[in-house]
């Protein structure tokens, strides 16, 4: 029998040695905005952010100062437009919190501030631990250290350490659910931004920015959708290089094993399969099998093994889920690349203060009928489960067994997953006919598996097949790809 450890007391990965304000908490960037006249003059203090902070929050560090003029040929139903060639950067001129700024004669104009400050998140659920804990930032090294260093410091004694040795198999990192009434945010991120895609993110900043997850401002569209995917790549990046990538090696350090479910924002989690030993879904949360699909595709490139699912959960699914809705569910599963289960959940036999039919950990939930099935021995189907393991324990060693071929890689510029957004054209028509496919994204063929040989030629497939003006890359993984053109119709 092996053990997982969970890095925080819940989701996302938090600790109780950090403050909101802390430099190593999550962050956000929220933005203010007043408007002014054309020839109107704004002295005063420079607008104040339009989400106000969250409990707990108590400082701020002013980032920039601007000024755009509105488009309003450019303007829709969800964003105001505006036009980047009026953009003036003030940040110089707002001394104190303060500025004195006449816009120029012509059109309506937009001042905008830009405040860095902690999210306030606090995992789900809690409080869990005193003090309570800090959601910390994922974007950042400080972020990450602040996780190693308490398990370092309050969690890791010799004996632990030799317990885990002896076995501990994953280190569990569950749904990374960074909420924000802003913008996604860490402090190095201008300067980040700079070094990897070559141009200054400030002038940028009015079309990033976000109120309760949705964007208010837009240059052209071709300009905003550009600095939009550059915006979103870079906090890939930095996701996957001081979070995902750090953690795995520090996990490594103590004979772990490093478990996750790397979607929730829109960065790249195809990538960040190919870091994880073993990347993990949801049935919960995914939306149609390409969401699995997409992991796999990580996985498989970045020569790993499994492909974990949180499996079993159901909204309002409590003390009402059958064996065999579940095994329907998975059975689709299996068939998109998934080769491990983890039951959700098994609840601790008794609590403190509970009434009958005893604790249960996701229900009630907010008041309501919680999204899991309380498994266990107090739940009357449990009797099968020696069937159900059985039946789960012959699917995975099938499914583990050899290595994963790949007839189609369906290339995707956002690798994002749990979307439900997958390749529908092939998905519809490749599938029915016998084809097998992944979804791959850009940092993949960075990867060493992606080598390319023969000269052209898929390798062999069903013989009958659908007729696609695209190019596909054919990929046999965890081995090579071979790049082709489909044949003409």
């Amino acid at each position: 029998m092996t053990v997982d450890l969970t890095i925080g007391p819940a989701w996302p990965a938090a600790v109780p040695t950090i403050t909101p304000d802390d430099e190593a908490a999550v962050q956000e960037l929220a933005y203010g905005t007043a408007a002014l006249a054309g020839g109107a003059t704004h002295d005063g203090p420079v607008p104040e952010p339009v989400a106000a902070p969250e409990d707990g929050v108590t400082k701020r560090h002013l980032v920039a100062v601007h000024a755009v003029r509105i488009d309003a040929a450019n303007t829709t139903r969800k964003e105001t437009g505006l036009d980047p060639a009026s953009f003036t950067d003030l940040t110089s001129k707002a001394a104190g919190e303060r500025i004195t700024w006449t816009a120029p004669e012509g059109g309506d104009w937009l001042l905008f501030s830009y405040w860095r400050r902690g999210s306030g998140q606090r995992p789900e659920s809690g409080p869990h631990s005193s003090p309570d804990s800090c959601v910390v930032d994922h974007f950042s090294r400080a972020g990450t250290r602040a996780v190693t260093a308490f398990w370092e410091a309050r969690l890791l004694t010799r004996d632990v350490r030799g317990l885990i040795r002896r076995a501990g198999a994953t280190l569990f990192e569950d749904s990374i659910e960074l909420e924000t009434g802003a913008l996604n945010w860490t402090p190095d991120l201008p300067a980040e931004f700079r070094r990897r895609r070559g141009y200054d993110l400030m002038p940028y900043l009015p079309v990033i920015v976000r109120l309760k997850e949705n964007t208010k401002f837009a240059y052209d569209a071709a300009t905003t959708s550009h600095v939009r995917h550059d915006f979103w790549q870079t906090v890939s990046d930095l996701f996957n290089e001081f979070h995902f990538a750090a953690l795995a090696k520090w996990a490594h350090s103590l004979g772990l094993e490093y478990r996750a479910q790397p979607y929730g924002l829109e960065t790249d989690a195809i990538h960040t399969a190919a870091i994880l030993d073993v990347p993990e879904g949801e049935s919960l949360g995914f939306k149609n099998l390409d969401d699995y699909r997409a992991l796999a595709g990580g996985r498989d490139m970045g020569g790993r093994t499994i492909l974990s699912c949180e499996a079993g959960a159901y909204q309002g699914g409590a003390y009402n889920t059958t064996w065999g809705r579940f095994l329907r569910t998975m059975g689709g599963a299996y068939a998109a690349g998934l080769n491990q289960t983890v039951l959700h959940g098994f609840s601790y036999a008794t609590a403190p203060g509970a009434a009958w039919p005893g604790f249960a950990a996701f229900t009630p939930y907010n008041g309501g009928v919680g999204f899991s099935e309380s498994w266990g021995p107090r739940q009357p189907t449990w009797r099968h489960v020696p069937d159900v393991a059985g039946y789960l324990s012959r699917v995975h060693l099938a499914m583990q067994a050899g290595k994963s071929r790949i007839e189609v890689a369906v290339f995707r510029q956002k690798g994002y997953t749990k979307t439900g957004i997958g390749a529908g054209w092939f998905t519809k028509s490749g599938v029915p006919l016998g084809w097998t496919h992944q979804l791959i994204s850009a940092p993949l063929l960075d990867l060493p598996s992606a080598t390319v040989s023969g000269g052209g030629s898929p390798p062999a497939a069903p013989p009958t097949r659908s007729c696609s003006s695209r190019a596909t890359v054919s990929a046999a993984t965890n081995a090579r790809c071979r790049w082709a053109l489909p044949a003409p119709c």
